[in-house]
């Protein structure tokens, strides 16, 4: 690490909430012999002043010649550029107002691109037209990025020089639509998917902050060496190879493949995405799930390089800051989120990105920055569903001698601690917010913990072919038979008949399978409770039915088995109740269900009065209000989190 920090810049950073101290790479903007304030004059944010490049007109082999000046965003015309940024240690020096300055390699090579002959080119490039060194500049024109991208004339998106047959790739991206993939006598020429392959695993593909930079364009291209492809295509191209790929024809074999990335998950709903930014916003948790496999330098970015295409009050509230350091941010954005969701599903925001956590963090707090790979106990509240409810309603819990309460403060204006106390929500230290504070009960203690077979596979795998995915398909499939067929031998030997909340054998029986599927469909949307069918393909998918060959019929129990097992354990409790919890639960943990939540939770006791939360858990037999409507007045306790 010593050697590390001797090659390296850092700078020292307080955060202004907590007073923790913290060490940052400092992004080098000039040559050791030239101050930053030579080259950046202070901008009148107040006024949404930027900055612009100008690119002199040159020829391919002569230096970059560049002049910086700020301009006021509304009479500036430029070309936004989305790139990677690229290794920091991998730089070539521009000339800038006649200062020489390093930047990256990658950004060198796309202004060298952007440069015309015969004319100057403006363009806007995050790198140099923001101070890097000046955290509340920063924080500003971050802030701006929406209409700095949304102004510009057009974003010119910058793949990386050309390589691996990557002019090959754009020409038939670019007559991508007068193909017919439909005619038995076409074929992809040798060579082509292979080679969109390799461009589609470039590194911009990866990032997150095109997401937004993309979404916010007025026009779009793609650039690559010398060549030059509209944004539409590549929706095109994605929409023909999710439709073909698994289509079993020879003469399209060549596509069997993955054509995923993180931008990719976004191309998915891209028409969706771009009518729900311009119609208000995306909301901010769909989009920081949407990205999750999504790069970027810095952990607050995770949040900050999204805000831009999302709602008002989500860029009012998780205001940009890059002198807080990631622990305030994420405690701020999860208070916001308990807020917005208070009238629907105030708690959920316990149930998601609570496993994997890089950050040292309260164990309520999730963790936005690593990605969400699990499948939630999540059933939206639209026509034909029927969400789950194990919090009970508000009349249940005013039975137990709790005050009724309102849902104030959706729009995000009202005080958050006002809004969480409606809930009898609150905390221990109102100043650090470490401590949750949230009345509920004790459910069950945790017996035996059985943890699924697989942890979940990366669906990025762009290497895995048809067939391996096929053969992948099968091992997985086999597998958890095995281990249902265990966890179902093993309920029957470890839980005497007397310890049995489901109305005897066949009640048991009837609450394994459908714990394993947590008692929903996995289509959408995922209707609940499923009907009895289910139980004649949960039979045949164990073996034990005479159509067990029939995977059209089993499909559909398999299928949604696999989805919600998979990084979670099966598990019973001291009374006998049956469960999937997470993966790092237990013996000893406990099963608890908290006001405000539509879910049970797993919590651990500790030794100093405190809880730790473990995770959401589908518990059957509970997950209607059942537990909280039979419970006393005397089994109420308020739980303190951290």
């Amino acid at each position: 690490m010593a050697d590390i920090l001797d090659q390296r810049k850092y700078v020292e950073k307080v955060c202004p909430r907590c007073k923790s101290v913290r060490l940052e790479e400092a992004f080098r903007v000039a040559s050791s012999n030239t101050p930053p304030n030579v080259i950046y004059s202070p901008l009148a944010s107040a006024e949404k002043q930027i900055r612009i490049l100008k690119i002199s007109s040159g020829f391919q082999d002569q230096p970059l010649e560049c002049i910086l000046e700020p301009v006021f965003l509304e009479d500036a015309q430029y070309t936004a550029l989305s790139y990677c940024w690229g290794a920091g240690t991998n730089r070539m020096d521009i000339e800038v107002n006649g200062q020489s300055i390093p930047v990256t390699r990658n950004l060198e090579n796309a202004l060298r691109g952007l440069r015309k002959a015969d004319r100057d080119m403006v363009v806007w490039a995050d790198a140099i037209c923001i101070n890097q060194q000046d955290s509340a500049e920063k924080s500003v024109q971050v802030g701006m990025m929406g209409n700095i991208y949304a102004k510009a004339t057009e974003v010119w998106i910058w793949l990386g020089q050309a390589a691996d047959n990557s002019d090959f790739a754009m020409d038939y991206i670019r007559d991508i639509k007068s193909l017919d993939f439909e005619d038995p006598n076409y074929s992809p020429p040798l060579g082509t998917w292979k080679a969109i392959k390799m461009l589609w695993g470039r590194p911009w593909f990866e990032r997150l902050w095109v997401v937004q930079e993309a979404l916010l364009a007025r026009k779009a291209t793609f650039n690559c060496g010398q060549q030059s492809v509209d944004f539409d295509f590549f929706i095109t191209l994605k929409e023909f190879h999710m439709k073909y790929r698994r289509n079993p024809d020879p003469r399209l074999a060549s596509m069997q493949f993955h054509l995923s990335s993180p931008f990719g998950v976004a191309l998915w709903d891209w028409n969706k995405l771009k009518d729900q930014q311009s119609k208000g916003g995306i909301p901010l948790f769909e989009m920081i799930t949407m990205t999750g496999k999504a790069q970027c330098f810095s952990p607050v970015d995770k949040v900050y390089g999204i805000l831009s295409v999302c709602q008002e009050v989500d860029r009012r509230v998780v205001q940009i800051d890059y002198d807080v350091c990631i622990c305030c941010l994420l405690k701020r954005l999860a208070l916001y989120m308990l807020l917005r969701r208070e009238a629907v599903s105030p708690l959920l925001v316990l149930q998601t990105h609570q496993s994997n956590k890089t950050q040292s963090l309260p164990s309520w707090v999730p963790d936005y920055t690593v990605d969400d790979e699990e499948k939630h106990f999540v059933i939206p509240d639209v026509e034909g569903c029927t969400p789950f409810s194990a919090g009970a309603n508000n009349a249940a819990w005013t039975n137990l001698g709790l005050p009724s309460f309102p849902f104030p403060g959706r729009d995000g204006q009202n005080n958050i601690g006002e809004s969480l106390n409606s809930l009898q929500i609150k905390f221990e230290d109102e100043i650090t917010f470490e401590t949750l504070m949230i009345p509920g009960l004790i459910v069950d203690t945790l017996k035996s913990v059985y943890p699924s077979p697989f942890e979940p596979n990366d669906e990025f795998d762009a290497g895995s072919d048809l067939e391996e995915e096929q053969r992948r398909t099968g091992l997985r499939r086999s597998t958890f038979v095995a281990a249902f067929k265990e966890w179902e031998h093993n309920i029957q030997r470890d839980l005497p008949d007397d310890c049995n909340p489901y109305e005897g054998a066949a009640g048991r029986t009837e609450a394994f399978w459908r714990t394993l599927i947590a008692d929903h469909e996995a289509n959408y949307p995922p209707k609940r409770p499923v009907g009895n069918d289910f139980a004649d393909r949960f039979e045949a998918w164990m073996g034990r039915s005479d159509r067990e060959k029939d995977e059209a019929y089993t499909r559909h129990f398999s299928n949604a088995a696999i989805m919600i097992c998979l990084n979670r354990s099966f598990v019973t409790t001291s009374n006998g109740y049956l469960a999937l919890v997470p993966r790092l639960t237990v013996p000893g943990h406990l099963v608890c269900v908290l006001r405000g939540g539509n879910v049970p939770f797993i919590l651990k006791s500790r030794e100093d009065g405190y809880f730790e939360l473990v995770g959401e858990a589908y518990v059957h037999g509970i997950m209607d209000g059942e537990f909280v409507r039979s419970a006393q007045k005397d089994d109420v306790r308020v739980f303190k989190i951290r």
